[in-house]
């Protein structure tokens, strides 16, 4: 496991990070989670992998939410985000899916399950209807398009 993960730290460019905190500032993590902590953020997983510590068990990784901004503000070039999602997908090939969130419909990946729990807990606080996140994207379309029978967003159409 390490030899992969010192193969994503190489690729993503983990190595060039310089600590100056642009992703962390940026990072919307901070307020879709009560408890942000440094544990979870960008800069304390690109350390934990620089130093060689586990960051595929556990679940500080399922935090991000891959929405590519620490990336887009990285004056060093690291592609943190797709470092996550390579990790992560690690994680599930070991059998660490315990915070891998499935579509009840498909059954495939969409999303971690820190981030519909924090999603949920939103939604919840807005009076938004229950379920929301319970299927991904492309089966939640065509849900809609059924119950509004609109055969065009309908999967397999």
């Amino acid at each position: 496991m390490e030899d992969k993960i010192s193969k994503l730290i190489n690729e993503y460019k983990l190595y060039y990070c310089v600590e100056c905190g642009k992703c962390v500032a940026g990072c919307p993590m901070n307020v879709i989670y009560d408890d942000f902590s440094y544990s979870f953020c960008s800069r304390g997983i690109i350390r934990k992998a620089m130093l060689e510590q586990d960051v595929v068990d556990g679940g500080d990784i399922w935090r991000c939410l891959n929405c590519n901004l620490c990336a887009d503000v990285c004056p060093a070039g690291v592609s943190y985000a797709q470092f996550i999602a390579d990790a992560r997908n690690m994680a599930m090939a070991e059998g660490h899916t315990e915070n891998a969130a499935y579509c009840e419909c498909c059954g495939k990946y969409y999303l971690p399950m820190p981030t519909v729990d924090a999603y949920n807990h939103i939604l919840d606080k807005n009076n938004r209807p229950d379920g929301y996140t319970k299927l991904c994207p492309s089966c939640k379309l065509a849900s809609c398009a059924e119950n509004m029978k609109l055969d065009a967003f309908r999967v397999g159409k």
